[in-house]
């Protein structure tokens, strides 16, 4: 728990490791001026070269990566957002050359 006076924000988050390839998360935010917060749960989920990573949160926004790793050193990324409250919705394909 994470409480930061200055900008009224309580602040939660919790972890759960389900095995070596998956785990799940929740996170928690409150703003104590305004009232408002947000609630997101998400998960992971670890293959030989390739990971899978999603979230949703209490505003209907749903997100998801897909990264599988090509080569040392490269890595194909493929995402996508729905924000059904907004109507909103994205889909990205990407690379990522590094270390």
């Amino acid at each position: 728990m994470n409480v930061t006076p200055g900008l009224g924000m309580l602040m939660m988050g919790y972890v759960k490791r389900l095995n070596s390839a998956s785990s799940l998360a929740a996170d928690f935010m409150f703003n104590i001026f305004s009232r408002e917060s947000i609630s997101t749960f998400g998960y992971r989920y670890s293959l030989e070269k390739a990971m899978v990573t999603g979230t949703i949160d209490s505003t209907g926004k749903l997100s998801t990566l897909y990264e599988e790793k090509l080569s040392p050193g490269l890595s194909l990324l493929l995402s996508g957002e729905a924000d059904y409250a907004k109507k909103d919705f994205k889909f990205g394909v990407g690379f990522n050359i590094g270390a």
